[in-house]
């Protein structure tokens, strides 16, 4: 309790401290924590070091010390890595200044170094191509961030200096033209003053097309001089060619080879796809919400409260419009129960409720009450969002959860080939349990990282050991440190987190872990 309390304190003055001002730091000092939260200075100071001891703090050594959040300050500044021990706020200080433009845009996308690091690599490579780059299509459903990716591309390019510091990004819907290709002409190359009422606006830089799609095939072709030698000519001024540099990105909710030209996608030799919404793991989704539920924040100028179920609702609802739909429900959501919170004047804070939903996701919700999907809790209960809320807050309770149940799924697999095994009394099934089960143990390895330093873990792990030593000494039988650490693993995953009362029962869960036992020895040795 403690060390979540500490923890997201220094994660809420770690996201606004201003690291020149050195007599800010006060805050982030082992006797102001404690007081603030109200809790003895000996626990603050045994626990900050135990967070420091994992790597989640950076320390100061100073007099006093500080303690502030690494990730934080990493997403903060957009620095890969933050030292643990910096010996002044002045040494920190010029760490982070001078790496802080050593990250680039894409860093601030939500799942930049997981779901969408192909994509984000693809978006580099174009960006870096010598000459104008190269040509991008960017395909996926509605609402998957097509465009935000687009921007950020134009975003990277100023960064990096790849295009003039002046040159905008332009977006042309083609469907507002897909009837009409010689004004879409117009549009994407200019045209002489006259030709059109109005006419007098040149177009360059960065350039989008949006629903390309919907690109007739005249309309595709009149692309293809243009994409070959970088020539085009303006409507209205005859055969007199004009040169451009500008950038070109391609975005679609189709399957690019339905509806675009050969001749076309040969001349794009990126194409990059954007998952949907439930492809993305649930910790970016969780992520994804906060981030909407922060902006909303900001917007309606209040702290918002919100509880676990609102989360779940979320978690479990198929968004057919992807982020786009989920973004629009949290508004709506946060819109009704800002209502609710002028009418009533009620506390400074808003509480956002699962019933201000829209109705489809209210009623979807309760038909599915009852299903058997995956569980998410979060922890407390309930939750503040201000308009400075970091995900990191919660994170490590997600990631943990998420880790839960990856081993929950592992277990499983585990139990139901030993249930084969058991009903066929077949031995070709043997080499499918020893497979399942070093699955389970990898997964065991994997997720001891997430766990770090545990009391409870070393106490049973002494615990075993010492039974084990006792019980096989008598048969002069010797088991590898290994074997005895992996049943720690799995008994301490048993205690802690798994609830399989479901699907093992009696005797047969008693037998089931028997075997367990038995088959981690036959598995190492």
């Amino acid at each position: 309790m403690y060390e979540e309390r500490l923890y997201e304190l220094i994660c809420e003055n770690s996201a606004v401290v201003d690291i020149t001002d050195e007599e800010q730091f006060y805050r982030f000092s082992t006797s102001f924590m404690a007081q603030e939260l109200n809790i003895p200075r000996s626990i603050a100071s045994s626990t900050l070091n135990k967070l420091y001891g994992t790597g989640e703090l950076t320390k100061i050594n100073t007099r006093p010390v500080y303690y502030l959040s690494r990730t934080q300050l990493e997403m903060r500044f957009h620095v890969d890595h933050i030292p643990a021990l910096f010996s002044s706020v002045d040494q920190l200080s010029a760490f982070l200044q001078q790496n802080h433009e050593r990250k680039d845009t894409f860093s601030a996308i939500i799942g930049h170094d997981k779901s969408l690091k192909t994509q984000i690599k693809q978006c580099k490579a174009a960006a870096y191509y010598p000459g104008t780059g190269l040509p991008l299509l960017i395909s996926g459903p509605t609402g998957t961030g097509k465009s935000i990716l687009a921007k950020h591309m134009h975003t990277f390019c100023l960064q990096k200096k790849l295009i003039m510091e002046n040159a905008p990004f332009i977006t042309c819907n083609c469907a507002d033209y897909a009837d009409n290709p010689e004004l879409l002409t117009g549009v994407l190359f200019g045209y002489v003053k006259g030709a059109f009422t109005g006419a007098d606006h040149d177009r360059v830089g960065i350039l989008e097309l949006d629903e390309a799609h919907r690109l007739s095939s005249s309309g595709q072709e009149k692309l293809f001089i243009f994409m070959d030698q970088g020539i085009f000519n303006r409507l209205g001024e005859g055969s007199k060619n004009r040169r451009s540099k500008v950038r070109l990105i391609f975005s679609t909710t189709e399957r690019p080879k339905d509806v675009f030209l050969e001749t076309l996608l040969r001349r794009i030799p990126i194409h990059i796809h954007m998952p949907a919404l439930e492809e993305r793991s649930r910790e970016e989704i969780v992520h994804l919400i906060c981030h909407c539920l922060s902006n909303e924040s900001r917007m309606l100028g209040r702290d918002l409260i919100v509880g676990q179920e609102f989360f779940k609702v979320l978690l479990h609802h198929k968004f057919e419009g992807n982020i786009g739909e989920l973004k629009n429900a949290i508004k709506y959501a946060c819109a009704q129960a800002y209502l609710l919170f002028c009418e009533q004047d009620a506390d400074d804070v808003i509480a956002v409720q699962c019933s201000d939903l829209p109705d489809k996701i209210v009623n979807a919700s309760n038909r599915n009450r009852h299903s058997n999907g995956w569980e998410w809790k979060l922890a407390p209960e309930r939750i503040r969002i201000s308009k400075n809320f970091r995900y990191e807050k919660i994170q490590r309770l997600v990631e943990k959860q998420a880790t839960s149940r990856h081993v929950q799924t592992a277990y499983e697999h585990v139990y139901h080939a030993y249930l084969f095994a058991a009903n066929q009394q077949a031995d070709q099934t043997a080499a499918g349990m020893e497979k399942k089960l070093k699955q389970y143990m990898d997964v065991l390895v994997e997720e001891q990282k997430s766990i770090g330093s545990n009391i409870q873990l070393s106490v049973l792990d002494a615990t075993i050991t010492h039974i084990l030593d006792n019980f096989l000494s008598a048969w002069d039988v010797a088991l590898p440190n290994h074997v005895r650490h992996f049943l720690s693993l799995h008994f301490f995953r048993r205690m802690n987190f798994m609830n399989m009362d479901n699907a093992i029962s009696g005797n047969e869960s008693k037998r089931f872990e028997a075997f367990l036992q038995v088959s981690f020895r036959k598995c190492i040795l």
